[in-house]
Formats: C-alpha cells, sequence, structure tokens
C-alpha cells in the first residue's frame, strides 16, 4: 500500500509539502526550496519524458501560474532548453517570503495537473512519489528535533 494518502490528489499532496518544507526550513530558503523540488521532478521524469518534456511541461506550468504571479514570466525557458534553475532561485528570492511560497505552490499545482491530465492520477502520484519522498523528509527529519 502506497505511503500517499489515495483520496488527495497528487497536486494537492506537492504544493502542500512544499509549503510544509518551506516553513520548516524558513522563507529565506524559498530560491533554494523550490529549485530543490523541480531538481527532484527533473531526476524522477526525465527518464520517462526527457528534459524537452519536462521542460514543455514546466513551461506551461509557469503560463498559467504567472496569471496569478506575473514575476514569474522572469523564470521563461527556451524549448528545447532545460529548467532555469539558476534564474528560478534568484527569481522566488527576489519575492517577499510568503508570495513566493504561494507561488511556488501554484506553480507545482499547475505542473501536477498538466501531468495529470496526460497520464492520469494514479500515474502521476507514483512518478512524483520520489519528490514527495524528499519534500516529507525535510519536514520529518526537521519534526523530529527537539
Amino acid at each position: 500500500m502506497s505511503d500517499v494518502v489515495a483520496m488527495e490528489h497528487p497536486d494537492d499532496l506537492v504544493s502542500s509539502a512544499f509549503l510544509q518544507a518551506v516553513g520548516t526550513e524558513g522563507y529565506e530558503r524559498c530560491g533554494a526550496a523550490i529549485a530543490s523540488v523541480w531538481l527532484d521532478i527533473h531526476a524522477a521524469l526525465d527518464p520517462v519524458i526527457g528534459t524537452r518534456g519536462v521542460a514543455a511541461l514546466y513551461k506551461r506550468s509557469v503560463h498559467i501560474a504567472q496569471g496569478d504571479f506575473p514575476w514569474l514570466a522572469a523564470t521563461h525557458v527556451q524549448l528545447p532548453s532545460e529548467i532555469p534553475f539558476d534564474s528560478l532561485t534568484r527569481v522566488f528570492d527576489a519575492q517577499h517570503p510568503d508570495e513566493g511560497a504561494r507561488a511556488g505552490a501554484s506553480l507545482l499545482r499547475s505542473f501536477c495537473r498538466l501531468l495529470d491530465s496526460l497520464v492520469g492520477s494514479s500515474l502521476t502520484e507514483r512518478l512524483l512519489r520520489p519528490v514527495l519522498s524528499n519534500l516529507s523528509s525535510v519536514t520529518g527529519a526537521r519534526d523530529e528535533s527537539p
């Protein structure tokens, strides 16, 4: 049986885990946190859909999320490039911490919804399980501290 609650959609799981991780690590590290999640997403999905596929989903996710967070346009990627991790970190670090956390969650939610629409919830959950595990280990390790 999966560690992930079956009734929650992957987009809710990933965005919630991100918000918990950012809150655990401290908002001043929002840029590093979002870049770390995208590195994990890239590592999990690159063998399945390739670098161009991950970058295309990222690009579309930015387009969707920038409706609420226009400054995300600065993290735009030109295909067939990879996700611009350095500019992603810089752009998020330049925002107010709460704004960066909300935008990161929105970007991840958009990405998960796009992936879900292409491959379904079950496969999306399985593909993103390593990402969730890494996010959970950040919050879990911190929660065990005195």
